[in-house]
């Protein structure tokens, strides 16, 4: 059993230092579940008065709990303490133990932290030699790459279906002679050739896909070829 009253004083510097932080906390429809109800001892609304927060299940089991947990708090700048953590107990938690983030967003099934303790990430790769290394250093190096670009120009769609909006645009061409007509139809069949392989190589048929995903593209945000079937 925790001693409130030494609990409380305890925790009296780690509610200041929250205090700040918490603007806004919205809760509708609140229910709790058997893990939680099981925690709701006599007198701990005093800890609730004394304490704001927002309790989250942590996600995994066994070692994957404490392996995520503890990535989470790398991430954040914080401390994993309980049964999870190291030695570190509840009622010795200090406002240096807790983590930061830029905004938490919590609902019924997830919990999402976002910007973390520093904008910047540190990757570590290792390897038994030094062509394992500098083949996992050009894999990290094309996904960087890969981020960075899709952060300042944007992403399209995938499995050819960014090719296939295009096509609508070509059939407002008007073309001047029968030489650019069959190049226009050539193009338009060119920008099928994607989605049509795509859906070929899942055992479908990769036409009548590709003019589906083409009439229905206007409403979709992505979508496997299969799902449309």
């Amino acid at each position: 059993m925790l001693r409130l009253p030494t609990v409380l004083r305890q925790m009296r510097p780690v509610s200041w230092a929250l205090a700040p932080h918490l603007t806004q906390a919205y809760a509708k429809d609140v229910k709790f579940g058997a893990d939680i109800r099981a925690l709701m001892l006599p007198g701990v609304d005093l800890l609730a008065d004394a304490v704001a927060v927002i309790a989250v299940k942590a996600p995994g089991f066994g070692d994957n709990r404490k392996n995520q947990l503890k990535d989470m708090a790398i991430a954040t700048g914080g401390a994993v303490f309980g049964k999870e953590g190291l030695t570190l107990n509840i009622e010795d938690v200090q406002p240096h133990d807790l983590g930061k983030g830029g905004e938490v967003i919590v609902t019924k099934d997830d919990a999402m932290l976002l910007k973390g303790k520093d904008g910047v990430a540190v990757l570590k790769v290792g390897g038994t030699s030094d062509v394992k290394i500098n083949k996992k250093k050009d894999r990290v190096t094309d996904s960087l790459n890969t981020t960075r670009a899709a952060i300042e120009e944007g992403i399209v769609l995938g499995e050819g279906c960014a090719l296939l909006r295009c096509i609508p645009a070509l059939d407002l061409l008007t073309p001047a002679n029968e030489d650019k007509k069959i190049s226009i139809e050539i193009i338009k069949r060119t920008l099928k050739i994607p989605a049509v392989t795509i859906a070929k190589n899942a055992g479908v048929e990769g036409s009548l896909i590709a003019e589906k995903l083409r009439k229905v593209l206007q409403k979709l945000v992505m979508m496997p070829c299969l799902e449309i079937l």
